[in-house]
């Protein structure tokens, strides 16, 4: 549901109408909304995630996507390399550069995107949560 709303809400945005489905979401979030008698807060009955649920699925995906540069046998492996490399970067580049657009581009891509991912909260803190994080990497 949450993914649908992202799609229908982009879909209006860039078209500025709205289709037959569409339509029904928006049917079905405000029944939901009147249903609760307008208590069940507006983002939840369209299945949108909260604005730290966002952040923290955004910083996520940066990051496996980062994991893809990375090779390793096994989702431990990759996850204690990119612990490493955002340990660094967490030192030694986020510091000079955390309120610039984006990273000069002398850096590499595994640098520019970590930069994206950071942008959107911290890192995490241990190897043992990066490794869920990338755990659908390796399950799919």
């Amino acid at each position: 549901m949450r993914h649908d709303a992202i799609e229908h809400l982009t879909r209006i945005a860039k078209t500025g109408s709205i289709d037959q489905d569409t339509a029904d979401w928006i049917i079905e979030f405000s029944r939901c909304w009147h249903r609760n008698g307008g208590t069940l807060p507006i983002h939840r009955c369209m299945g949108m995630p909260t604005l730290n649920q966002y952040k923290r699925n955004q910083r996520d995906y940066y990051l496996r996507e980062t994991a893809k540069l990375i090779n390793g046998r096994s989702s431990k492996q990759v996850a204690v390399m990119l612990y490493t490399e955002a340990s660094k970067f967490q030192v030694l580049i986020w510091p000079r550069h955390k309120s610039s657009e984006g990273l000069p581009a002398s850096y590499g891509e595994i640098q520019h995107w970590l930069f994206a991912a950071r942008r959107y909260g911290k890192f995490p803190e241990t190897v043992r949560q990066f490794e869920n994080i990338l755990r659908n990497r390796f399950e799919s």
